[in-house]
């Protein structure tokens, strides 16, 4: 059953199958004019109208529903976040060619909006990938070697020195040394200074 009102006369329709529907007046006979005596009013809905029906009266019956809407939604998400409420005035004020988009939108998105953290959280663990190096025995002092290369002439000396006179401390077994030494001998522009400097002492 639905009840209309044009200005000051209301009108009730019960249908009774797909095809045709039955109006019964629901004022006095005299208030309704333009219905006759009968106060019943058949009226075919299987005809089709020429008329085309324009989307702007579509929106004009739905925009008080349409506004409660967006009153609501505003209400809901624009105190605590400023892009949805930005984004309802958007889709609000576009004359309703994205109402489907804003039906889908908004009651997807509310439920982790409410819940989501204004300020998250940094993890109490810290997670990296550290690449593994190749730690040779034998031979460790590769990259040394090209650094030593690099030094001026001046600090390559220094550096020499400093090597005997750690090899030449007295807690230092022979064999810790000699370990050293064989560990050096390996790099071979390395081994022709330390010769040289080791001589000389």
């Amino acid at each position: 059953m639905a009840i209309r009102s044009y200005s000051a006369r209301n009108v009730v329709f019960l249908p009774r199958d797909s095809g045709s529907c039955r109006a019964f007046p629901a004022k006095p006979e005299e208030m309704v004019n333009g219905l006759g005596e009968d106060k019943t009013v058949m009226i075919n809905l299987r005809q089709e109208s020429k008329k085309p029906i324009s989307l702007e009266n579509l929106f004009e019956v739905v925009a008080d529903d349409l506004q409660s809407m967006n009153d609501n939604l505003l209400s809901i998400v624009g105190a605590e976040n400023p892009v949805l409420i930005f984004a309802a005035e958007q889709i609000f004020c576009a004359g309703g060619k994205k109402m489907r988009a804003l039906v889908n939108y908004f009651p997807s998105r509310y439920d982790p909006v409410r819940h989501a953290e204004k300020y998250p959280t940094p993890p109490a663990v810290c997670y990296g990938n550290r690449e593994r190096c190749i730690i040779e025995k034998e031979n460790n002092f590769k990259e040394p070697e090209d650094r030593y290369s690099s030094f001026t002439p001046e600090r390559q000396e220094r550096f020499i020195g400093r090597w005997i006179d750690v090899l030449s401390d007295p807690p230092i077994t022979h064999e810790i040394r000699s370990m050293w030494i064989s560990y050096w001998s390996q790099t071979p522009r390395l081994i022709s200074h330390w010769d040289r400097s080791w001589q000389a002492v």
